[in-house]
């Protein structure tokens, strides 16, 4: 068994949030939480960053593009290179007050749920709320497994064909197995 973005959303921190996006996605596997306010493109020399961290489930305002939805879209496509399998967007009605219409067909086209938090100060939803249910969810998840190997074949099936490089691959494993890997070929040279 696997934790989904699904299951995510009937976490009592997330039951009452709105999908406004992205509902073809909500059978991926989600690994691990983050928070991603500032999205950051390219390097300081102007090359692109390239930092895969599949199975990634984002919560962020977008407050950096609240005002343009070129550029929140553009954060989706970056945040969907990095492994990013939903967003859930902060804060809607106050930091970005509408989700414009191409933000919801760039989500749809990446199949990345797009998960919505209105703003209502009198209940005021943070993002910790978000993050320990989710943790708590997974790291469950992990304690009552007793397969050795599914949960992470599900997890690599999910890896975009372009993106399952050896590196990758290990990254993924010694991430779930929370242990190093080194893999040697027959003649034990460092692979």
């Amino acid at each position: 068994m696997s934790i989904t973005v699904r299951d995510c959303l009937k976490l009592p921190s997330l039951s009452d949030c709105k999908l406004i996006a992205g509902s073809e996605g909500l059978d991926k596997i989600v690994s691990s939480v983050s928070v991603a306010e500032f999205i950051d493109f390219n390097h300081s020399d102007g090359s692109k960053i390239d930092d895969y961290n599949p199975n990634e489930l984002v919560i962020s305002s977008l407050y950096e593009y609240r005002n343009n939805s070129k550029e929140q879209c553009n954060a989706l496509k970056h945040l969907y290179d990095t492994g990013v399998v939903a967003l859930v967007l902060f804060y809607v009605g106050h930091i970005i007050k509408e989700v414009q219409p191409d933000v919801i067909r760039m989500a749809n086209s990446l199949k990345m749920p797009l998960i919505a938090v209105d703003y209502n100060i009198s209940k005021s939803k943070k993002y910790s709320d978000v993050i320990s249910n989710v943790v708590e969810l997974i790291a469950s998840e992990k304690t009552n497994d007793r397969s050795l190997m599914s949960p992470i074949i599900n997890h690599l099936m999910q890896i975009p064909d372009e993106k399952r490089t050896i590196s990758n691959l290990l990254h993924v494993i010694s991430d779930y197995y929370k242990c190093n890997l080194i893999l040697k070929d027959n003649q034990c040279h460092l692979i």
